[in-house]
């Protein structure tokens, strides 16, 4: 019996920007094809997904061109502002059962951005950053029974402090479920990733063996989730 059949996901993936001026931005350099990944698994798996993707990151569409992938709707994003408001929307005014935050949404933003355009005269040009919005930590106030999957990207650390962050990622947005991985084991094909989980009632956690591939992980967490929101369903009933 395929569980995800008619479940209403949103999926946020890809890069966010912010406007240094009228012309110039800062980004990060997401891609958006883990995301794809996952939207492709769980649409295959008849799930109905609306898929918030960053301008230039990759879609379903987009890498498997051909096939029927009518059950994807795909809405575009830019800044963090523009993702908040969509997910703000979506979360307001649609049943949603999932929300899988894989955006990767700026930790810094300018302070103040420049009407119009900078001088390219100018000998210099000091930018002053300050902390941007973890969009995650409003989604359960938005949709308190809604059920949250994170994404966690760090670099060179251990897996023991990888899994403390995810745990305090949980912690501070009500997540379920955290993908967490590394950059330096992202390469081409290969894109290793742990699903860590928090067990209900308890301060434990489990950690997956690593997933070696974004199919992997897609298949992985299209399981979990299928598992979890059917556990939830009989909870309600």
């Amino acid at each position: 019996m395929n569980r995800l059949c008619g479940k209403k996901i949103l999926l946020a993936s890809g890069p966010t920007c912010a406007p240094l001026d009228a012309v110039r931005y800062i980004a990060n350099r997401s891609t958006g094809r883990l995301g794809s990944a996952i939207a492709y698994e769980l649409h295959r798996r008849g799930a109905e997904l609306i898929h918030l993707a960053g301008e230039n990151s990759f879609t379903s569409q987009q890498l498997h061109p051909g096939e029927d992938l009518s059950h994807i709707r795909v809405e575009r994003f830019v800044t963090v502002e523009d993702l908040k408001d969509k997910l703000r929307r979506h979360l307001q005014e649609d049943s949603i059962a999932a929300v899988l935050m894989a955006a990767a949404v700026l930790d810094y933003v300018p302070a103040e951005p420049i009407c119009g355009k900078k001088s390219s005269q100018d000998g210099e040009w000091i930018i002053r950053l300050k902390r941007g919005e973890k969009l995650i930590e409003h989604i359960r106030v938005w949709a308190p029974q809604v059920y949250l999957v994170g994404f966690k990207l760090e670099t060179n650390i251990t897996l023991e402090e990888m899994t403390a962050r995810a745990i305090d990622l949980m912690d501070r947005s009500g997540a379920a479920l955290v993908l967490a991985n590394r950059l330096e084991e992202i390469e081409n094909e290969n894109h290793v990733g742990y699903l860590i989980e928090r067990f209900a009632d308890s301060k434990e956690c489990a950690v997956s063996p690593p997933l070696q591939t974004r199919e992997e992980i897609a298949e992985r967490l299209a399981d979990r989730l299928s598992e979890c929101l059917s556990q939830q369903k009989a909870g309600e009933e």
